[in-house]
């Protein structure tokens, strides 16, 4: 059953979740619960290697132009311009592999936050259990600094705050209470959840588990990043039609020119001389490398602020406004 365990008193999700605030779970229905549920953690991916980030900066029409100059350059003795261009490309690649590389490990870390013990009430006694065996029903109890195992609805707080930014991008810890909040309530604005990921910032409390691993606000983020769609910036669309456009033009102008040439009976070896150093003069080395700084340096802003970035597919929906804990 889909269920907003916000909008029901904290009364109503304990008596669905068959547990209990002062016992908790017993040894028995938590093994029965894990069978069910499974443990709590965000799955793994297969993992994005190096080599194949590396090898998607190859993929760029403009890297194909910048190659050709390069090689007729070294062909034709022009030393400095056959070096400079190199150094476009490797630092056009270079800039390119590093933003990507730090954009994938940033969502491959999502899945490993909160990996540890936290404290839960099983069987009237409040133990130490890895966070992989928390299961639906089980009682939560956390203070200052803890870091929460999953999605759960509070119980009880004591001036409880909460450090959300893992989520929500906001420093400003948020305040908690067990109130009972209305239906469609947005997740900024779920006071009486805690999700899993954020800390606790000031005061203490105890909740009820209603989520755990990829039902969490947490995992719904990495299941978006990881089956984003991948697509280029729109700077970089339009680069890469500006390289197309620019072969052709550069065929259009070189082609007729050589080949009027050879027939008006100009030597063949000047004339395809004169057609490459023109098609060489006619593409933008400088063109890759100034927008490849200036979006790096845009990415660079924003990574100081902890963002990444990553195109979001419309059919996955929105976790902020579409959050359901499941637990039943």
């Amino acid at each position: 059953m889909s269920y907003n365990a916000f909008a029901f008193p904290w009364e109503q999700v304990v008596k669905d979740l068959n547990s209990n605030i002062a016992k908790g779970l017993g040894a028995h229905e938590v093994k029965s619960r894990l069978a069910q549920y499974g443990e709590n953690y965000l799955p793994a991916h297969a993992r994005k290697g190096k080599l194949a980030i590396l090898k998607d900066q190859f993929a760029n029409p403009i890297f194909y132009i910048l190659s050709i100059a390069a090689v007729l350059s070294f062909v034709f003795s022009e030393w400095l311009e056959a070096i400079t261009v190199c150094i476009v490309i490797l630092i056009t690649i270079l800039i390119g592999f590093f933003m990507e590389l730090s954009a994938v490990r940033s969502l491959e870390l999502l899945r490993d936050i909160g990996q540890m013990e936290c404290r839960v009430i099983r069987s009237g006694k409040t133990v130490k259990v890895p966070v992989t065996q928390l299961v639906p029903g089980d009682i939560l109890t956390f203070g200052i600094g803890d870091v929460i195992a999953a999605d759960a609805r509070l119980i009880s707080t004591e001036n409880l705050e909460m450090k959300e930014a893992i989520l929500t991008g906001e420093s400003t810890p948020v305040e908690k209470d067990s109130k009972t909040l209305g239906q469609n309530i947005p997740v900024t604005d779920q006071k009486n959840i805690v999700f899993k990921g954020t800390s606790v910032n000031r005061g203490s409390g105890k909740a009820i588990v209603v989520a755990i691993g990829s039902g969490t606000v947490l995992g719904e983020i990495q299941l978006l990043g990881e089956s984003a769609e991948e697509t280029g910036h729109p700077l970089d669309k339009k680069l890469n039609q500006l390289s197309k456009r620019l072969v052709w033009v550069t065929l259009a102008f070189v082609f007729p020119i050589t080949l009027f040439g050879i027939l008006r009976g100009q030597d063949l070896l000047i004339m395809l001389e004169t057609g490459i150093a023109l098609a060489v003069a006619t593409i933008p080395e400088g063109l890759p490398v100034v927008v490849t700084i200036a979006l790096a340096r845009g990415m660079l802003k924003l990574s100081k602020k902890k963002v990444v970035i990553k195109k979001k597919n419309g059919s996955c929906g929105d976790p902020w406004f579409n959050y359901h804990g499941r637990y039943r």
